[in-house]
């Protein structure tokens, strides 16, 4: 016998319904699922979901400026390297367009900015020499117009002395005019710019300087896109150029002047690392519990995941199934896999026969994309139903240690017999046998003079089968003659 039930098995935007608890990530507790490197946060017009818990950005003693952007008044905009003091912070605090974290800054008018104030003790006030360094942001450019994402230097008798990092013809460029000095004091201007052009997507760049060999790179989501010799002569062996601001620079570190878009994760080192970046992807593991169906090869209608974001992924889906019983870290039965998931909303159908029921998430993002998100799942399936309890059931005293058991037949067409239980205690029954499709049968007991108890369950034709409940049980005075 089978009807058609829906079971919702994790619903983030509600209470969930499987009464079983579990712990989600740090102590938080969800009902019917445990999720490793994942957060719950909120999906606008989706409600809540679980997505990929990104690591921090490192703070070391090499990180001499981070602009997070996590604070949602852009007045309270600070360096959490906490060597500089911001002057002005001017832009949008967007929560909802982000890479990393809480928010990101947008700067969507030419009026956004943010002029960071630049001590004379800071490193990048240094007239001698501001040694090593690499510069990295995540950045979302929404017009692909030429513009200066970042800049620090001055103006003198008409020329510019500085570093600007900038847009020019959709490829990331950082000129560095009159940046570089050699052993004479004569300046140079070096320019390096990537070979890929920009998209209008999250992208990581990263422009590094090492002050002891002259190496200079530019890379585009980690990938290098450039390199040159800052030297006298452009080549490995001649002599290294040294990097240092005008004696007469008070200017300010300016950022998003001329930018359109979205900014995150702005950083600068007073070090070459090359390992600016988050690893090519991240990744969370959602794991359900294993389902008790409670029943003997029932069905899996559909089973429906609710994604969002999961198209610029690599996300799987596992799952598998059994009539026998096993525990969620258990090797068997094996995972069948789904990868390749493009559509926020997918569903499996037609899975079975099967009691018992488990399935998980790979959440796995892309390399500068954002996370994909797993909003719900639910289930429908087809319980297999287990006979009704038998009927009429009654015991007669034939002779002085027999009796005659009747009882109705039942009618399920998958009946495939009953089992007869008898004892001297009710619901605590010593004895049982099966007697087949039979609806009367005649036992000897042991002893009379005593109350004996008797009940009956029916089964059906599925393997394993299923048990219906106990009938009602008959007590009946078995008297000597």
């Amino acid at each position: 016998m089978r009807l058609i039930f829906l079971l919702i098995i994790i619903l983030l935007d509600n209470n969930i319904l499987i009464s079983r608890t579990l712990t989600f990530n740090a102590g938080n507790k969800y009902r019917g699922c445990t999720i490793t490197d994942g957060k719950m946060v909120f999906i606008p017009n989706k409600g809540k979901g679980i997505e990929i818990q990104q690591p921090d950005i490192t703070l070391d003693e090499h990180c001499e400026l981070l602009l997070d952007f996590n604070e949602k008044d852009p007045k309270d905009l600070v360096d959490r390297s906490g060597h500089y003091r911001i002057k002005k912070s001017d832009y949008y605090y967007n929560p909802e367009i982000k890479f990393r974290d809480t928010g990101t800054g947008g700067f969507v008018t030419p009026e956004h900015r943010i002029l960071i104030d630049v001590d004379k003790n800071n490193i990048w006030a240094s007239p001698v020499d501001i040694g090593s360094f690499s510069i990295d942001s995540f950045i979302y450019p929404t017009l692909l117009a030429d513009g200066i994402l970042f800049s620090k230097g001055s103006w003198k008798d008409g020329k510019f002395y500085g570093i600007k990092m900038k847009l020019d013809k959709k490829k990331i460029v950082m000129d560095l005019e009159n940046m570089f000095y050699d052993s004479t004091g004569k300046g140079y201007s070096v320019f390096i710019a990537s070979e890929k052009k920009i998209e209008k997507k999250w992208q990581h760049i990263a422009f590094i300087f090492d002050r002891s060999t002259g190496h200079l790179e530019c890379y585009l989501d980690d990938i290098q896109q450039d390199t040159k010799y800052v030297t006298k002569t452009g080549k490995k062996d001649d002599e290294i150029l040294t990097p240092h601001f005008l004696k007469t620079d008070e200017s300010d570190i300016v950022l998003g002047e001329k930018f359109y878009g979205y900014i995150d994760n702005f950083r600068i080192n007073n070090k070459a690392i090359r390992t600016l970046s988050p690893s090519d992807h991240q990744q969370a593991l959602v794991v359900s519990k294993v389902l008790d169906l409670k029943y003997y090869n029932s069905h899996v209608e559909d089973i429906e995941f609710l994604f969002h974001g999961v198209k610029e992924s690599r996300s799987k889906i596992f799952f598998r199934f059994s009539n026998t019983f096993f525990k969620q870290a258990s090797e068997m039965p094996p995972w069948q896999i789904v990868s390749g998931i493009q559509s926020e909303r997918f569903k499996l159908s037609d899975l079975g026969p099967l009691r018992y029921f488990q399935w998980k998430v790979d959440l796995v993002s892309l390399p500068q994309a954002p996370s994909p998100c797993l909003i719900s799942v639910k289930l429908d399936y087809s319980p297999n139903y287990p006979p009704l309890p038998p009927a009429g059931l009654k015991v007669i005293q034939i002779k002085e240690r027999s009796v005659q058991i009747s009882w109705d037949k039942n009618e399920e067409d998958d009946l495939k017999g009953y089992i007869l239980y008898w004892g001297l205690s009710d619901k605590n029954y010593e004895n049982k046998l099966d007697v087949g499709l039979n609806n009367q049968y005649i036992i000897d007991l042991p002893e009379s003079d005593k109350y004996y108890y008797f009940a009956l369950k029916a089964y059906d034709s599925t393997q394993p089968f299923n048990e219906s409940p106990f009938s009602k049980s008959v007590r009946i005075f078995i008297k000597s003659r």
